[in-house]
């Protein structure tokens, strides 16, 4: 970690902070537990709908080729922190969700819990890391930058995005504020109950509005701004926001 922190601080991230309506989706979600017995992993619903949020605009996850040149792919690799065993202790481990823009929640859910059962990597590679250490940092910078600086390479090794769940250890709100090597990140936060105003009728001279209790997620979008611009990354949340609200990708298996 003390490793990526320098790549972290060179990287130009701004963030916005959502609050989300999630009522339909968790409503959807357990509405499929009750029919077929499986339990979607709510963070792989959210990272499905992220993916397929950056899948419908390439630009979001680009990379940079030297100075200039961005690198756009098709695919979006997207990186979701595991809680795994590692001696006893629970420890958050980096899995790659492969094209996670053609996967729906359900696959998703299933490649993590799997991950989540898996062999942990950390646990093959434990025994190079004290030597890896003696060597001074700025070394250590220098190595790991030439290692991400070719963007195919990088994609391989580190997705070209990365969702972080933070609410999985209490609920509430609560926005966090990430380091992030990538151009785009997601910190999922936690769910409260809230209250929103809810607009019925689909007539604009005749519609009604009441207030009511609603379950609401809060979220973090972080952005390279030297890859992503303002209009875009607005109209990337407007996205993201109407697939998750609306439960999108719930009713494929």
């Amino acid at each position: 970690m003390l490793d990526w922190l320098g790549l972290m601080h060179r990287q130009h991230t701004v963030h916005s902070m959502l609050e989300l309506d999630v009522t339909l989706a968790r409503q959807a979600i357990r509405e499929r537990r009750a029919s077929t017995g499986e339990a979607l992993s709510f963070t792989a619903y959210v990272t499905s709908c992220f993916a397929r949020a950056i899948g419908e605009d390439p630009r979001m996850h680009a990379l940079r080729r030297g100075g200039d040149e961005l690198v756009l792919f098709d695919d979006v690799d997207l990186t979701v922190l595991v809680e795994s065993d590692v001696e006893d202790a629970k420890i958050p481990m980096p899995h790659i969700v492969r094209s996670a823009n053609t996967k729906s929640a359900a696959t998703i859910t299933r490649e993590i819990r799997a991950a989540q059962a898996g062999d942990v990597p950390y646990a093959r590679t434990r025994r190079w890391l004290p030597l890896w250490l003696r060597v001074p940092g700025f070394l250590r910078e220098f190595v790991w930058a030439r290692v991400l600086a070719d963007p195919w390479r990088r994609k391989r090794l580190t997705g070209t995005g990365v969702v972080t769940a933070v609410g999985m250890f209490g609920p509430g709100v609560g926005w966090a504020i990430p380091l992030t090597i990538y151009p785009i990140s997601l910190t999922v936060g936690g769910i409260s109950r809230r209250p929103r105003v809810i607009t019925e009728g689909a007539d604009p001279q005749h519609r009604g509005e009441r207030i009511e209790p609603r379950d609401c997620l809060s979220l973090t979008l972080s952005f390279d701004h030297d890859v992503i611009d303002g209009a875009p990354a607005a109209r990337f949340a407007a996205r993201l926001t109407k697939l998750i609200e609306s439960a999108a990708g719930l009713e494929q298996g």
